[in-house]
This record gives structure tokens, C-alpha cells and sequence, in this order.
């Protein structure tokens, strides 16, 4: 995922800068001296930013290795994933952190799965109905005809007399 993969584009910066620059345990650095480190990887995190996504990047040192958090301050839905969508104050850190907002439960479940649920919803409107109106319409012009067939293939009973039954 893009979140992800950015954390670790910026965790190994934040490493190389550390190296480069000759720094401790403990410093923080910004965003703008991590730059430089980051690479061919500075258009992914530009990307993410400009969607709303606010990185929050953590001291230096073993004690904070890739614990940088990556907040959404808007809804994103990615289209890969097996989580495509995110709420805005969604927290993400490489650690397996994820800090979701509290969502009422159906909500959240439509939410991420919307794009299979309306087609569901909508081939089911139109099978049904489609069923619907078939029989409907088959009883309507046909029903006359199926009651006559069954009139015939009942036993013919003459003058109102039941026949002779053998056996009684």
C-alpha cells in the first residue's frame, strides 16, 4: 500500500540522514532535511500529501525505529488494497498501528465495501422485478387457459353421480 510503503521511504531517510549528517539518538528532523534523502520516492509522499495525508516523523534512534504516524485528515479511498477505504483521522504507523475513528458498524462495512454491494443490490432489483413481472404477467394472460386444463383432467362425474368404485 502507498501509506506504507512512504513510511518506509521516510524511516530509511530519516536513517541516511542520521549517517550523513552525523546526528543522535533523539533528534527530530523535518520534513525539509529529509528531503534530499528520500529520492525518487519525494513524488509518492507528494502525492500522498496533497490527497491529506500529514506526516507526523519521530526522533531518530532505535527506540523509534519506523514509528513515524501518517494521519489522513481527509477520506481517502485507494483503489488497491484490501482496505480501499479510510476515514479521515485515520492513523497509520509501519508498526501494524492503525487507529481508526469510531464508526457505527453497518456504516463502516458499506463504506468498504460499496462498490460490490450497490451492483449486488441493483442485479437483485432487476432480477426480482423481472421475475415479478413475468409471473404476473403469465397469470394474467394465461391463467384462464391453465384453469380450463385443469377442469379436463379431473374425473368426469355425469348427472352428479359418483362412478362405481371397485373394492368398497
Amino acid at each position: 500500500m502507498a501509506l506504507d510503503s512512504s513510511l518506509l521511504y521516510l524511516d530509511q531517510a530519516k536513517w541516511d540522514w542520521a549517517e550523513k549528517e552525523h546526528k543522535e539518538d533523539n533528534e527530530v528532523p523535518t520534513m525539509n532535511e529529509l528531503l534530499p534523502y528520500i529520492g525518487a520516492h519525494k513524488s509518492l509522499i507528494d502525492r500522498l500529501m496533497a490527497l491529506g495525508v500529514v506526516y507526523t516523523i519521530t526522533p531518530f534512534g532505535d527506540d523509534y525505529r519506523q514509528s513515524d504516524v501518517a494521519t489522513l485528515t481527509k477520506d481517502l479511498r485507494f483503489t488497491a488494497g484490501f482496505a480501499r477505504y479510510y476515514p479521515a483521522g485515520t492513523k497509520i504507523s509501519i508498526q501494524g498501528e492503525r487507529f481508526h475513528p469510531q464508526v457505527a458498524f453497518l456504516k463502516g462495512y458499506f463504506q468498504q465495501n460499496w462498490a460490490i454491494i450497490v451492483p449486488i443490490w441493483f442485479l437483485t432489483f432487476i432480477v426480482g422485478n423481472s421475475t415479478f413481472l413475468a409471473f404476473w404477467l403469465g397469470r394474467r394472460f394465461f391463467g384462464s387457459k391453465a384453469a380450463t386444463v385443469r377442469e379436463t383432467t379431473e374425473p368426469r362425474r355425469e348427472g352428479g353421480v359418483e362412478p362405481p368404485q371397485p373394492g368398497l
